[in-house]
């Protein structure tokens, strides 16, 4: 038992050590380096403001060496999604080093949220945006149309962060009657 408590604690130590020693030579924390980035290359970065020479985006102020996921909490109403049955996602966005809700978003591609439904099988597929409410959450009603598996993939960048591709899998359930 003893052995155990001083490996989980030695553990524990390197993870800090390993982390506040990155973080003291670069300068700064992962959350507080910001560039001018491409939104669509995160790799073009400058130190001023201006266009991407790829693409011709205007550049945005954003963490653009933070690849850390951020939190995603996604729901839908009705929890039970039927197929050929209205649903409504409901999703927010969390910072991964401050655990706050993200509510500034950047415009990529004349929108703040893409939002991908793909069937398992692909032969559904949506490009769809939600709309943001006054607290934040993210919403948008769907109709999914036959029982199986959905990736629903979000396409965001938030303010002063990196690009984001995340999202969960949804179920849907056939009606099974009995006679």
């Amino acid at each position: 038992m003893a052995k155990r408590t001083l490996l989980v604690a030695l553990v524990m130590a390197l993870q800090l050590a390993s982390s506040s020693s990155s973080a003291f030579y670069q300068g700064l924390a992962p959350e507080e380096e910001t560039a001018w980035v491409c939104p669509i290359h995160p790799d073009y970065t400058m130190d001023v403001t201006g266009k991407c020479p790829r693409c011709g985006m205007d550049l945005v102020r954003a963490a653009p060496f933070d690849v850390r996921d951020y939190a995603f909490d996604f729901r839908t109403v009705p929890a039970v999604v039927k197929p050929g049955q209205k649903m409504t996602m409901r999703f927010k966005i969390f910072h991964p080093g401050t655990g706050e809700q993200v509510k500034k978003f950047e415009v990529v591609h004349e929108k703040q949220y893409h939002l991908f439904v793909i069937s398992q099988d692909m032969e559904y597929f949506q490009h769809i945006h939600p709309e943001e409410q006054p607290d934040g959450t993210w919403t948008i009603d769907v109709t999914l149309p036959k029982p199986g598996y959905y990736k629903i993939l979000s396409d965001f960048m938030p303010g002063g962060g990196a690009p984001q591709f995340i999202g969960p899998l949804v179920t849907t359930t056939a009606v099974l009657r009995f006679s």
